[in-house]
């Protein structure tokens, strides 16, 4: 086996495929974003590219500039940062070249960005939950044009969206903010939606064929499972039953939430 260093900083999980690992790292005192790349087989750096410079945005003491996990094709490798002002989406190849960067959003960093990007048949999918302006794009795998983008409430969320089938029919959950969503990952309509479980989220849902699995951490600590066979709000009407924490006894009474035990 093998253990290698990693340059700079980040908080994202490695992508793999075949004999190559991805990863996103930053280097805070350079201010520099890149996407390393090495061999799976003997931990090796291949190469490092540099996809941005300079301009670091205010992020949460405990985050990173780097928290995405890249996502891969087989052709390309594609990862998102937050910018100055903005999201933006980068495609690079298996020798580290980039071969597009899109702006995706704007974006406003209150305590950074977590989401990661996702792969759906021929587009990726970036998102960007933030204080505002919210957005929800898809570009196009090959070249990173916009084919479509949503509005979003406008408020922060860390999660990741995921995509699969569910009830029948292909869809893109996410998590945040303040509501659990179904969308139709083709075109960005919303199918359905139900409120909470919390104002801001940062786990990614899981799902079977028909059930939609939603954690919360702040301010509730809350867990709902969501039918996803309905339309619209589905607050009162496909939420089949949802679990907090009880132990009043926290001593962070500030966050006015049980936070202690299951």
């Amino acid at each position: 086996m093998w253990k290698t260093d990693v340059p700079g900083r980040g908080h994202g999980s490695p992508c793999l495929w075949g004999d190559r690992i991805f990863l996103a790292t930053a280097d805070d005192k350079a201010q520099v974003q890149s996407v390393l790349c090495f061999d799976r087989r003997t931990g090796r750096q291949l190469w490092q590219t540099e996809v941005h410079r300079g301009g670091f945005m205010h992020s949460h003491e405990k985050g990173s500039q780097a928290s995405v996990t890249p996502a891969c094709d087989g052709q390309r490798v594609f990862v998102s940062f937050m910018v100055p002002g903005r999201r933006v989406g980068h495609a690079l190849d298996f020798q580290g070249k980039i071969l597009w960067q899109k702006q995706a959003a704007p974006f406003k960093s209150l305590h950074g960005y977590g989401p990661s990007p996702l792969i759906y048949h021929s587009l990726v999918i970036v998102p960007a939950d933030n204080p505002g302006p919210n957005f929800l794009t898809a570009l196009r795998r090959d070249t990173g044009e916009v084919v479509w983008r949503i509005h979003r409430m406008d408020y922060q969320s860390f999660a990741s969206p995921n995509v699969g089938r569910l009830a029948g029919r292909d869809q893109l959950v996410v998590m945040g903010p303040k509501e659990v969503t179904g969308y139709d990952p083709t075109n960005g309509k919303r199918i359905w939606y139900a409120t909470g479980p919390t104002l801001e989220h940062a786990a990614t849902a899981v799902f079977d064929e028909q059930t939609v699995y939603a954690s919360a951490g702040f301010p509730d600590k809350r867990l709902y499972a969501i039918r996803a066979d309905g339309s619209g709000d589905v607050t009162a009407t496909h939420i089949l039953w949802t679990r907090m924490k009880t132990d009043r006894s926290c001593p962070r009474r500030s966050c006015m939430t049980d936070c202690c035990t299951w």
